[in-house]
């Protein structure tokens, strides 16, 4: 949004004319490319390595089942009838992968939304940069490749309602259609608080940009001093914001959730759920990487074109996400429009910000590692052997399995085909290309690397096995995380899910066959189905009866009385996975595994009294 200030300097100023701009493709499609091309990508070598139907977060079976219409959605939320179309385009067998298109197709929209957002702040230049560096954080491909979530469709319509605000403003200055577009900016209002809290988020952002309208335009002139008067205010009532939100946000966010989505974060706190804490130590590096450098250089111009939107964006959404680390998909807004001010609006005595920041963040680092982390910055390089690692350990790390496999080689592509689009899109930033090509190497590690699945194909297959020959509406005890995989796929019911979390019933797999038995039993539980994905035993010492494990707070933590070999073999989970044939409460009726990807499956029947037998 464009200050509505009469202070200089004026709206030609701050909205330079696209000039010479040119591109290899138009710049929203050669966005859109760029967007669109790395998440097919990932997406295509997710699934190739785990299965069709594998899931990289487990937020896209519910969405799945919304497709289906197992789980439905606020009429208000517009994903409801986004994903409801899909079977009308999509046959049974494949609407898996039509919903996850449908993921990394809306990311991809979201950075020309990007494009046309900031496009309409600063010129197209700017635009297709801001649209070009969304299009390849790391956090946004992950949320859209091999998963669903709604901030894919809260995006968009935050930037729509930025976008029809600037055009209530405008049409208020100059008298033109100002109730049309006010009321689309409620509705979109409306719309976006019914997809969840980012929304919220962005409206406070919009009330610090109406307050910089109110100071601005009372300003006799455009004095620097009076705008960075203002902008002291607004970090330290950012600062506020952050010391109130860190202990209580949850307990805002928690009874929202639970009426607009039906969705139980409380419990999800409690188990430690990623989203719902704060930004871990890391966090910045792994997110932006490199763009870091940019950000003092982009943040500087947008405070000399008094564009207090961006600068509240960044600050607000900064101190949200180290509060609440989902803040950070506002940020990723930020951070885009931040960049592309950088390349397109930054002076030199701007990058000399830049480079002494730089150079404050590797003397941080070095010296100083626990207040890096305590700035989310524990990943920054703290030397030159960290600082460059070669394209070749980049492109074969985690799964890739060398530069000169067909993935390797694929993602090599990849990168080379971002750099031409930002080469050709503007010759004169050089520097900029490589530096975005290298970043975007770096962030493609940092993806690759995190895409550990929620779900694999062999547990897809497994559920439909046991659905055809169960009764509808049986119960199945399985990790919580698998609740959205069994009931968007199967008649079958799961006693615990990710938006109903039964904290108690997963100490069950800790105690004995006996009184795990009674409880499922009480509970109605036909079906126990385990994976070891979640837990296993490393090794094992049978002289000193000792042993180290894996675990997962998925499967709840381990008691504190377990400690001996011989206590862990008398658990029901041990003997779940590895002396099933011991079990008399619990018959094995599945046993699937996958050797390449070291996974098993079984199912095991919770036996009634008069189908039970001691074993041999």
């Amino acid at each position: 949004m464009v200050s509505a200030s009469s202070a200089k300097p004026t709206d030609s100023a701050r909205r330079p004319p696209a000039g010479r701009f040119r591109a290899s493709l138009p710049p929203p499609l050669a966005v859109f490319t760029l967007a669109v091309s790395g998440r097919l990508l990932l997406t295509f070598l997710f699934f190739l390595r785990f299965g069709a139907r594998a899931s990289q977060l487990i937020e896209i079976w519910y969405y799945y089942g919304v497709a289906r219409g197992a789980f439905s959605l606020p009429a208000l939320d517009p994903t409801l009838y986004l994903l409801r179309f899909l079977p009308l385009v999509s046959s049974p067998d494949r609407l898996y992968s039509a919903v996850a298109l449908q993921a990394l197709l809306l990311s991809s929209l979201t950075a020309v939304a990007v494009y046309f957002w900031v496009s309409r702040r600063a010129g197209r230049a700017a635009g297709f940069w801001a649209g070009g560096v969304f299009g390849i954080l790391p956090a946004p491909i992950s949320l859209s490749s091999a998963n669903y979530s709604h901030d894919l469709v809260a995006l968009p319509v935050i930037l729509l309602f930025a976008l029809i605000l600037e055009a209530v403003f405008e049409g208020r200055r100059s008298g033109g259609k100002f109730l049309p577009a006010a009321g689309a900016a409620v509705f979109l209002l409306a719309v976006g608080i019914t997809i969840g809290p980012l929304m919220a988020g962005f409206v406070v952002v919009v009330l610090f940009d109406l307050a910089w309208r109110f100071y601005g335009s009372s300003q006799r002139d455009s004095s620097p001093s009076s705008a960075a008067v203002f902008l002291g205010l607004l970090i330290l009532a950012n600062a506020g914001i952050y010391l109130v939100a860190r202990d209580r946000l949850l307990d805002w966010i928690i009874p929202l959730a639970r009426m607009m989505r039906g969705i139980d974060l409380q419990a999800q706190a409690v188990i430690g759920s990623a989203d719902l804490q704060p930004m871990p130590p890391a966090g910045l590096w792994t997110r932006y990487n490199f763009f870091l450098f940019f950000l003092p250089a982009g943040l500087t111009a947008a405070f000399r074109r008094r564009d207090f939107l961006v600068l509240s964006l960044f600050v607000f959404s900064l101190a949200l996400s180290l509060a609440v680390n989902r803040g950070a998909r506002l940020l990723d807004l930020g951070v885009a429009a931040a960049v592309a001010f950088a390349f397109v609006s930054a002076e030199r005595k701007d990058w000399k910000i830049s480079l002494g920041f730089w150079a404050l963040l590797l003397g941080l680092r070095a010296a100083f590692p626990a207040a890096a982390s305590a700035l989310r910055l524990a990943g920054f390089p703290g030397g030159p052997g960290r600082l460059l690692p070669g394209l070749s350990a980049v492109l074969a790390a985690d799964g890739f399995r060398g530069v000169f496999s067909i993935p390797g080689m694929m993602a090599a592509a990849y990168i080379l085909a971002l750099g031409w689009i930002l080469w050709s899109g503007n010759r004169k930033k050089t520097a900029a290309v490589f530096l975005i090509a290298v970043t975007a190497a770096f962030q493609w590690r940092w993806v690759w690397a995190s895409f550990t699945p929620a779900s694999v194909d062999l547990e897809w297959r497994a559920y439909r096995w046991l659905d055809e020959r169960a009764a509808p509406g049986e119960k199945i005890f399985a990790a919580w995380n698998q609740g959205f995989l069994i009931g968007a796929t199967t008649e079958l019911v799961p006693v615990t899910t990710p938006d109903r979390i039964d904290l108690e019933l997963p100490r069950y797999y800790w105690v004995e066959e006996d009184e795990a038995w009674e409880e499922l039993r009480r509970r109605g539980v036909r079906y126990v189905h385990v994976n070891n994905r979640y837990f296993g035993l490393i090794s094992v010492d049978e002289r000193r009866d000792s042993f180290r494990m894996r675990g997962s707070t998925i499967i709840g933590p381990r008691p504190d009385h377990i400690r001996s070999l011989a206590v862990m073999r008398k658990t029901l989970l041990y003997r779940l996975l590895y002396e099933p044939q011991t079990l008399s409460r619990f018959r094995l009726i599945l046993d699937r595994a996958d050797p390449e990807e070291g996974v098993g499956v079984r199912i095991f029947l919770v036996q009634r009294p008069d189908e039970i037998s001691e074993p041999d």
